[in-house]
């Protein structure tokens, strides 16, 4: 993990994990499980940017989305210089124009109509001892979604002392402390705030968990993506249709650098199991040639291409095919 936060900055979350998850079942392609078509998704510092991509793109099946230390869709206009500058600091973010800009690809039919996030349910977090990413950013993001949403469909919390990571009620590192493990016990359980804002009132999260299935991620394009990649699957949604939610992780976050200590811990999964919730956890891999990702960040700046915000870009594209393969029937 990087000491310097700026540094720290260009990772958009680096977390290096020190523990392993359980070894999750190697069922190499993905099941087919009659999933329902509405899905939900969130993500952390860069999978948070990732995860605003996939909801405006795919808005006619999203119905909600939580952003996790990122700012608004479209922040760094295809240039890392911006994405490692304003969308880190919040300055310059012109928010107006980036709506613009999403109502141009919205007429051009490159991402989904807009009025179709009217009916979506939103979550933003900062913790307020958060190093990397400053309040402006967020509320950039926030300012970027009133124009669609009204203010009962939105939750902000900005008020849990942690800092630049992932948060939860009893796993990880000191919640302040900006370190290894990278992955915050604060307390606070980020995962079913985010899951009860997106669904509103659950079933009570279960006490134990079965194992992580893992998938072959190259079937799904050619997305800068790691070899595998993990979903928790309650044996429930064998037998009835299941809702999915898709967590995006942050850069140096992917398995190639943590293995499924997050996607273990992260608190999604004993949400999900009581509530007949398929959670997703597409994976990317780190790469130090073409493209250029040696922190295994999504694509939120446009390394996979100019087009990387459009509906069909590639790692949108893969991950929407996922979603598809699990609401082919059983």
């Amino acid at each position: 993990m990087m000491k310097n936060p700026t540094l720290a900055a260009i990772a958009c979350c680096a977390l290096v994990a020190c523990e392993q998850g359980g070894t999750p079942q190697a069922n190499e392609k993905l099941a087919a499980v009659n999933a329902l078509p509405q899905v939900t998704v969130s993500g952390l510092s860069s999978g948070g940017y990732m995860a605003s991509q996939f909801q405006l793109a795919n808005s006619a099946n999203v119905t909600g989305a939580a952003v996790i230390a990122a700012g608004p869709w479209g922040c760094a206009g295809g240039d890392i210089g911006t994405a490692l500058a304003g969308c880190i600091s919040g300055e310059d973010i012109d928010v107006t124009a980036l709506q613009s800009t999403a109502a141009a690809m919205a007429d051009d039919g490159r991402i989904d109509a807009l009025d179709n996030i009217a009916s979506h349910r939103l979550f933003f977090f900062l913790g307020a001892a958060d190093p990397v990413i400053k309040p402006a950013v967020v509320d950039a993001a926030r300012q970027f979604m009133s124009a669609y949403v009204s203010d009962d469909q939105a939750m902000f919390v900005g008020d849990v002392g942690a800092t630049h990571g992932w948060v939860t009620s009893a796993y990880g590192g000191e919640c302040a402390v900006f370190g290894a493990p990278y992955i915050n016990q604060c307390g606070y359980d980020l995962a079913g705030s985010v899951l009860t804002q997106m669904y509103g009132a659950l079933n009570p999260r279960a006490s134990t968990t079965s194992d992580l299935t893992r998938f072959k991620q190259d079937e799904f394009g050619d997305a800068s993506l790691a070899e595998f990649g993990y979903a928790y699957i309650p044996k429930s949604c064998n037998e009835t249709s299941c809702r999915v939610h898709v967590f995006f992780h942050g850069c140096e976050q992917s398995a190639a650098t943590v293995g499924t200590t997050l996607a273990t811990n992260s608190g999604f999964n004993e949400w999900a199991e009581s509530n007949n919730l398929i959670v997703l956890y597409p994976q990317v891999e780190p790469s130090s040639v073409a493209p250029m990702n040696p922190l295994g960040c999504w694509d939120w700046w446009g390394y996979t291409g100019p087009n990387y915000l459009d509906r069909d870009a590639p790692q949108l594209a893969a991950v929407r095919a996922m979603l598809g393969r699990l609401r082919q029937p059983r």
